[in-house]
């Protein structure tokens, strides 16, 4: 099922897209081959690895969200956890474990753009 958020982020994701296409001629690169795999749309390449970036986040934080909203109406719906079960959960130390290394290959993927020409520092492992 499309809702009116699924539209909303799509024509965001259009307007970007075509705001890009019609810049003037005068601010365009002209790339060589090395470039047309990773266009530059501003003066700077750092901005175009932000907006990258903000955008990865953007996707990752919107499906994670959708997920997370059909799993919680899934359960709910079948009577198979209480409201507050999250709240109220403890993970055991190997899943705190398992879940700093996902954090970390998170933090690899979202911040990719930010590692071009060098490499992405690991997370501090948490208190």
């Amino acid at each position: 099922m499309i809702t009116s958020e699924d539209t909303a982020l799509e024509y965001h994701l259009l307007r970007v897209s075509a705001r890009n296409a019609k810049m003037p001629r005068s601010t365009r690169k002209n790339p060589s081959e090395a470039q047309m795999s990773d266009p530059q749309y501003f003066d700077h390449p750092v901005l175009d690895h932000l907006v990258e970036t903000v955008m990865q986040l953007g996707s990752e934080l919107w499906t994670t969200r959708r997920r997370l909203e059909v799993l919680e109406k899934a359960l709910a719906d079948a009577g198979t956890l209480p409201e507050d079960a999250v709240e109220l959960y403890l993970p055991s130390a190997e899943e705190l474990k398992e879940e700093a290394a996902r954090r970390d290959e998170f933090v690899r993927r979202v911040y990719a753009g930010f590692a071009r020409g060098g490499e992405v520092q690991e997370a501090p492992p948490e208190p």
